[in-house]
C-alpha cells in the first residue's frame, strides 16, 4: 500500500508558468518497492495530463524503498494554458479554471493501489 505524505502545489494558482513539484510517498505496506518489480508513480487523471509532464515516474534503478520508508518524486510542472479545466469558477480573477492534479501509485501486473491523490488547482 502506499500512502502521500507530502506535496506541492497545494490549492493555490500558479504564480510563474513553470513550478518544480515534489511528491512524497510513504510504503505503507509489506513488499519493498523496486523499479524490477515495475513499481511507479502514475498520471490518474480522468482527462489528459495538462501539466506538460510525463505520465509515468519510475524508480530509480537503484532504489530498495522497504516498508515504513519514503520515496520522493520530483517533477516540474508547467502551467496549463489550453483544454479544459475540471471547473471554471472559484478561481477569482483566474481566467483559465481549476484543473486536476491526480496521481497514484502503481505496479505493472497489478494495476494501481494505495491512496488516490488528487487537488484542483487554480492557474
Amino acid at each position: 500500500d502506499a500512502a502521500i505524505t507530502s506535496f506541492a502545489p497545494y490549492n493555490w494558482a500558479f504564480i510563474s508558468n513553470k513550478y518544480n513539484d515534489v511528491i512524497t510517498i510513504r510504503n505503507t505496506g509489506t513488499e519493498t518497492w523496486t523499479r524490477e518489480k515495475g513499481i511507479k508513480l502514475k498520471w490518474k487523471g480522468s482527462q489528459p495530463n495538462p501539466w506538460g509532464t510525463s505520465n509515468i515516474f519510475e524508480l530509480d534503478p537503484t532504489d530498495s524503498i522497504g516498508p515504513g520508508q519514503e520515496k520522493r518524486f520530483s517533477l516540474i510542472i508547467t502551467k496549463p494554458n489550453v483544454g479544459s479545466p475540471s471547473r471554471i469558477s472559484s478561481c477569482g480573477s483566474y481566467i483559465i479554471g481549476k484543473f486536476n492534479y491526480e496521481w497514484q501509485m502503481s505496479a505493472e501486473y497489478m494495476g494501481f493501489f494505495g491512496t488516490r491523490f488528487i487537488r484542483e488547482i487554480c492557474v
